[in-house]
């Protein structure tokens, strides 16, 4: 293993979590106690793309919980209650490693956008998309940000099109992650 930082998971107490995504059952052997760890070997869900293990939370009943949201919950720093989805920066739902993994709330998940994506479609997403406004200098991540913000005056396509083509009140930086 890579990694020695080991967690407990949350709601699994039996079981702990390291940085790489790797999840073990703590079993405590012989008269003095002797802590051991057993691997489990997660699956993939290929309907929800994640990976997942089924190990026995504390109530008792076997449940599925994904590695993401495991690995999120003992590692990552939610800085706010608006960052809940979970974002891969390579792009593999299989690499649930802290390292590969951002949380982002809604605006900056749906807004993320890659400058390789304008030659490559199928490349991974890097960086994020601001919007400025020219007029009011404000800085915005996404177009539909944007157009919540001016309430009504501009639409998220109406901005999206004049940041790309016309740019007379808008234009896109990227920022990277």
């Amino acid at each position: 293993m890579k990694t020695d930082n080991w967690k407990i998971i949350k709601g699994a107490s039996d079981y702990v979590v390291n940085e790489e995504g790797t999840i073990a059952e703590v079993i405590i052997k012989g008269k003095f106690g002797k802590r051991c760890k057993k691997l489990v070997t997660p699956k993939f869900d290929a309907n929800k793309n994640s990976l997942y293990v089924r190990i026995r939370a504390d109530d008792g009943c076997v449940r599925r919980f994904y590695v993401k949201n495991i690995v999120a919950n003992a590692f990552l720093p939610f800085r706010g209650s608006d960052r809940k989805y979970i974002y891969f920066r390579d792009g593999d739902h299989k690499n649930c490693s802290v390292s590969n993994m951002v949380l982002m709330n809604v605006y900056e998940f749906h807004n993320v956008v890659v400058k390789a994506n304008i030659e490559d479609p199928k490349s991974s997403l890097t960086c994020f998309r601001i919007v400025i406004d020219k007029k009011t200098k404000k800085r915005y991540v996404g177009y539909k940000m944007a157009a919540d913000d001016l309430g009504g005056e501009w639409t998220s396509a109406g901005i999206a099109n004049d940041a790309t083509k016309n740019k007379n009140r808008f234009y896109i930086e990227y920022k990277e992650f």
